[in-house]
C-alpha cells in the first residue's frame, strides 16, 4: 500500500505539475525503491534513496536489544547494559550527524564507516582507533603527545611551540564545542529513550 501511494505520487507529480522527484527518504527495509526503479518511466533509473538516520539508529538499537535477549550472558557489568546500549546508539547517531556535515561525500562515507565500526571500542574505553574529530580522549592524547617537549629543545623552540599551542587551542575550542554538542545530544537521546518517546 505504501509503495503504491509513493509510486502514484511520483507519477502524478510529473503529470500534473511537471515535477520529477529524483530523491526520496526511506527506511532500511523499504520495498519502495525497487518499485520506483522499475515503474517510473524515463528518469526512474536516476532516483536515489536516502536513508533516514533515525531509522538506522532505531534498527541498530533493535539489533542490540535482540542480541542481549538472545544472549543473556552479554548483560551485566562490563557488558551490554541498558546504559551501554544507549551509549552505543548515541555514538552512532553523533557520528552520522557529524559526518553528514562533511562536504566530500566519499570521504564522509569512509570516515562514517570507520566511526561506526569503532563505536563499540570507543564506548568500552578503547580509544587508540578513535578519530580526533569524534573522541575527546583521542583528542586529549594527541594534544598531550604533540605538546610534550623533547629533551633537546631550546628556549627558542619552546617559544615557537607556545605560539603554535595558542593556535591549536583556538582550533580545539571549536572542536570542544562540537564535543559538548554531542554530549548534549547524547543526554537528550537518553532522556527520550527513558521516556520511551524515541
Amino acid at each position: 500500500m505504501e509503495t503504491d501511494i509513493i509510486l502514484e505520487g511520483f507519477l502524478e507529480a510529473e503529470r500534473v505539475h511537471g515535477v520529477r522527484y529524483t530523491k526520496f527518504i526511506g527506511d532500511g527495509d523499504s520495498s519502495v525503491y525497487p518499485t520506483l526503479l522499475q515503474n517510473v518511466p524515463g528518469w526512474g533509473h536516476a532516483i536515489q534513496k536516502l536513508e533516514c538516520a533515525n531509522h538506522a539508529c532505531k534498527c541498530y538499537r533493535g539489533a542490540l536489544e535482540r542480541l542481549v535477549q538472545d544472549n543473556p550472558s552479554y548483560k551485566g557489568s562490563g557488558g551490554l547494559t541498558a546504559k551501554m546500549r544507549k551509549r552505543l546508539v548515541s555514538s552512532a547517531r553523533c557520528a552520522i550527524k557529524m559526518r553528514s556535515k562533511e562536504p566530500d561525500h566519499q570521504k564522509a562515507l569512509k570516515l562514517l564507516k570507520k566511526d561506526l565500526l569503532n563505536g563499540p571500542r570507543h564506548c568500552f574505553g578503547l580509544h587508540q582507533f578513535c578519530s580526533v574529530d569524534f573522541c575527546t580522549t583521542a583528542r586529549e592524547q594527541q594534544s598531550s603527545l604533540s605538546t610534550s617537549p623533547s629533551p633537546s629543545s631550546t628556549e627558542e623552540k619552546s617559544d615557537e611551540a607556545k605560539s603554535d599551542n595558542d593556535e591549536d587551542d583556538d582550533d580545539l575550542a571549536g572542536k570542544e564545542t562540537t564535543c559538548k554538542d554531542n554530549r548534549i545530544i547524547y543526554q537528550c537521546v537518553l532522556h527520550k529513550w527513558d521516556l520511551k518517546v524515541s
